[in-house]
């Protein structure tokens, strides 16, 4: 059975937590596979630049190479939106005969009710979801004395140390 590792905005393969569980998981019966879904309606729902998109482009073909020196396939799916990711991963699950999947968490709303949906549809069918944290140093909403985000970088970071350096 397939360990299949779904690579979103985050596109490394040397220390993406996700990925690196896939890889550790395998064997030669459970052997890797990494997907990635393009969505490009929501990418524009985003405003999402075409230097941004452009980018990505250029990691996916990174990423193609940095995969294949792992033997690992990549496969390319596209749906309009989040909520076609669901059914897609399902299908490929499916035919990949994957019963155990692997991904960042992402914090954004969308993105967040997204893996909710998935996770869902996902364990409906009895596949695993092996949710890896992101690698932040801070995974919580800095507000400012208004209970605001911040819109300025010198305090937003002044914030974040001490939220830090009163968790050491």
């Amino acid at each position: 059975m397939t360990q299949l590792a779904w690579l979103r905005n985050d596109l490394r393969t040397t220390d993406h937590p996700a990925f690196q569980l896939a890889l550790a998981r395998s064997t030669p019966d459970s052997p890797v596979a990494a997907v990635h879904i393009a969505t490009p309606a929501q990418w524009q729902q985003h405003n999402e630049s075409p230097a941004k998109l452009g980018l990505r482009a250029a990691l996916l073909q990174d990423l193609q190479q940095q995969l294949n020196a792992h033997g690992v396939k990549l496969y390319l799916l596209e749906t309009d939106d989040f909520s076609g990711c669901p059914e897609l991963l399902t299908q490929l699950c499916g035919e990949l005969n994957c019963r155990n999947i692997h991904w960042l968490t992402e914090s954004p709303l969308d993105e967040n009710l997204r893996d909710i949906h998935t996770r869902t549809q996902l364990q409906s069918q009895d596949i695993q979801c092996h949710i890896q944290p992101v690698d932040q140093l801070v995974s919580t909403v800095v507000l400012n004395q208004q209970d605001q985000p911040y819109k300025v970088f010198t305090p937003f970071t002044n914030a974040g140390y001490r939220y830090c350096s009163n968790r050491i």
